[in-house]
């Protein structure tokens, strides 16, 4: 199958706009609400001292007080590569002072 390549009018110069709007809007929505299973949220790892993704895996619900997390965070292993690690009954904590999450993404970053 043969390509041809063309060059790009005006008409389809990329325009960020539309995404960053997105993007702004779903950041506002999440800020209002707590991560659910499936969101992505931020972990702190005290050991590096930086932020590492993680997917709540499980929210345990309690009365009055505020949920535990269950996460899977993305750590980087000594050969460079992804592994799954799992953190069970993680709290929430924005300070960065102790093992925790944080959410939206981005935050204090």
């Amino acid at each position: 199958m043969d390509y041809e390549l063309i060059e790009p009018d005006v008409q389809d110069a990329y325009d960020p706009a539309p995404f960053l709007n997105y993007a702004r809007a779903r950041r506002t929505d999440k800020q209002d609400r707590d991560p659910d299973v499936g969101d992505v949220v931020h972990f702190w790892d005290m050991v590096d001292a930086r932020c590492l993704a993680a997917i709540v895996g499980v929210v345990h619900e309690t009365f009055g007080l505020s949920p535990g997390y269950d996460l899977m965070t993305l750590a980087p292993t000594p050969e460079g590569r992804l592994a799954w690690d799992p953190r069970l009954s993680v709290v929430h904590d924005e300070t960065k002072t102790g093992p925790g999450w944080h959410w939206p993404c981005g935050e204090g970053q």
